[in-house]
């Protein structure tokens, strides 16, 4: 075992290990996460490799000008926090620009294997971190309870539940675009069954219909088409016994009180636009403002499309938008497989994104931007 895992490292170069670390750091403590990939920034600025990294990355100028702008909106309105957030996406970026440039086929299929593998470890963390929930609750385990209290909803390595979940649709999907072309599909059934078990049991309502359409998205492009049919019956069907039996989905009940909630939120994002539309004030803007307008004490606005639009005002959104466009656009040249993954995954993001913010945040936004990067930059020949 030693030995092949030796033979498999001298398959890579010293910095592609190094990758694959900072990959691994997404599995531990945030705040570790982001102190690799600081460091991964740091020596490519000491090596001076940094700027000719990011002048022949094409995907580098557009996601600059967005960090740009977020981060001259919290200067300009006193948004430390904002500040600090921007360099947090900055060290992203350049982690995924450098990922792109080393990503071969090889190379890929590993960091796709690894990610999965570690997805596994995740569970098992939940598992524990369940465990320990209904013993303080005096609940038994087999209850399947899942209380609306953040805390009592598990978050695994990923600091909130709502990210975790997030993190488990990413997985279900590699892992059913892997067993669309796997000969061994038992493993990726197998992690499959995992994930859809640890997203359950972080109680997040918003990933079940994201998921669902990413699902589909991914079987019709990688030109499964009949079993996308199929799928979608299966889908409806489902989804209308679900309605039926509220409580067979954790928290749907009180999907309503929630919505008021986050109806709420949202015009006092829509105020803050209002006041200054073309500048934001930098990430967590509404973490800043909601006081002014009486608003919803929370984090962001649980909307990612009204959060681009108050953090990075429209100055910044435009590049963003531009950034999206031109990656999915890269997709459609690569094999159905994989430009299915990268619609898939997209999907995912902006369904699950308009009730939540949970890609905003550093090991989510990692694994969705590496992915992004590192697909669409692989040759012809390789995809």
């Amino acid at each position: 075992m030693i030995n092949l895992i030796i033979k498999e490292a001298k398959s890579y170069s010293v910095h592609q290990l190094m990758l694959l670390t900072c990959v691994l750091s997404i599995f531990m403590p945030f705040y570790i996460g982001l102190m690799m990939l600081a460091a991964l920034t740091l020596g490519l600025m000491m090596n001076g490799e940094l700027k000719a990294l990011l002048q022949e990355t094409p995907q580098a100028k557009a996601g600059l000008l967005v960090i740009l702008a977020g981060f001259i909106g919290a200067l300009v309105y006193g948004n430390l926090l904002g500040v600090g957030c921007s360099f947090m996406m900055l060290v992203i970026l350049i982690a995924a620009c450098d990922l792109r440039r080393h990503c071969d086929a090889h190379f890929y299929d590993r960091f796709i294997k690894l990610i999965l593998l570690m997805s596994v470890v995740c569970f098992a963390h939940a598992l524990l971190e369940y465990l320990n929930i209904t013993e303080s609750l005096n609940y038994q385990f087999t209850d399947l309870i899942i209380p609306d209290l953040p805390k009592y909803r598990v978050n695994s390595v990923f600091f909130n539940a709502n990210y975790y979940a997030m993190m488990c649709e990413f997985f279900i999907i590699i892992a059913l675009a892997k067993l669309i072309t796997s000969e061994n599909k038992g493993i990726y059934f197998f992690i499959i069954l995992c994930n859809l078990s640890g997203l359950y049991l972080t109680g997040c309502r918003s990933a079940w219909p994201a998921l669902a359409v990413a699902i589909l998205i991914l079987f019709y492009f990688a030109g499964k088409r009949k079993t996308a049919a199929l799928l979608l019956l299966i889908e409806i069907c489902l989804g209308l016994f679900v309605l039926m039996e509220p409580e067979l989905l954790p928290r749907l009940e009180s999907s309503d009180s929630s919505m008021d909630v986050r109806v709420g939120i949202w015009q006092t994002a829509v105020q803050q636009f209002k006041v200054n539309p073309l500048l934001g004030h930098g990430p967590l803007t509404y973490m800043q403002v909601y006081p002014q307008f009486n608003g919803i004490a929370t984090q962001h606005a649980h909307n990612i499309f009204l959060d681009a639009l108050i953090n990075f005002g429209i100055l910044g959104v435009v590049p963003l938008v531009i950034f999206i466009v031109n990656r999915l656009k890269e997709a459609f040249r690569l094999c159905d497989i994989r430009k299915a993954l990268v619609l898939a995954l997209t999907v995912i993001v902006m369904i699950h994104g308009l009730l939540d913010a949970t890609i905003f945040w550093s090991q989510t936004s990692f694994l969705y931007l590496s992915l992004l990067m590192m697909t669409v930059n692989l040759k012809t020949d390789e995809a």
